[in-house]
């Protein structure tokens, strides 16, 4: 079985090529010896479909499943543009749509909300949110912004120089004497009646 059917990866633009369309349509023609890409109508976003044998065509549940993501993560304004007059951020959510796209049970997540805006950090992981609990997913996210990760994680692991510091929930894992010890960073933790945590840098004494 392939690993694509069972993983969805979005990374930092791994796959990122300036000249690539953000949503296309490609069909192989085999008559050739050297395989030439047309682009038909209606369009799709550039994805890799495990699904799609090499001589295959995407089928109506293909492009039902794209025309959502591209919906939902406010791509359609983009969709006849090259990826590489993107924004960082826009490029971001193509990935992220790319990944989600495979509809694997596992979702590998890295620093997925990097190049966002505060709006499309929140939309971006609540759609993620959203499909981990309709469709049963494994998410796996590395993350820096550690009041997202709190927010949007069941479990938590705290890595540093590539070891596990503290894992468990978001309460337990983001306390401001863990971060100072391992990160040597001040930081107030605030945790909510909801049971939100938030993580909020201060200025050392010496610098005021």
């Amino acid at each position: 079985m392939k690993l694509s059917r069972l993983v969805g990866f979005a990374g930092l633009f791994y796959w990122y090529q300036p000249s690539s369309p953000v949503v296309t349509t490609r069909v192989k023609t085999p008559r050739r010896k050297r395989p030439r890409w047309r682009r038909q109508p209606p369009p799709r976003l550039r994805l890799f479909r495990p699904y799609v044998s090499t001589f295959g065509r995407e089928s109506a549940h293909d492009r039902e499943v794209v025309a959502h993501l591209v919906d939902n993560l406010s791509l359609r304004i983009h969709a006849r543009r090259m990826l590489g007059t993107l924004s960082g951020g826009e490029r971001q959510r193509v990935v992220i749509a790319r990944a989600l796209a495979q509809e694997a049970p596992v979702l590998l997540l890295d620093e997925p909300t990097s190049a966002l805006d505060l709006g499309h950090q929140q939309h971006a992981l609540e759609l993620v949110d959203r499909l981990r609990r309709e469709r049963n997913l494994i998410v796996v996210s590395a993350m820096h912004d550690l009041t997202l990760a709190g927010l949007y994680s069941d479990r938590l692991l705290l890595l540093h120089q590539g070891v596990g510091v503290a894992r468990g929930a978001a309460q337990d894992v983001l306390r401001s004497e863990t971060l100072a010890e391992f990160y040597g960073v001040s930081a107030r933790v605030i945790h909510e009646a909801d049971g939100t945590v938030v993580v909020v840098p201060q200025r050392s004494a010496g610098d005021h």
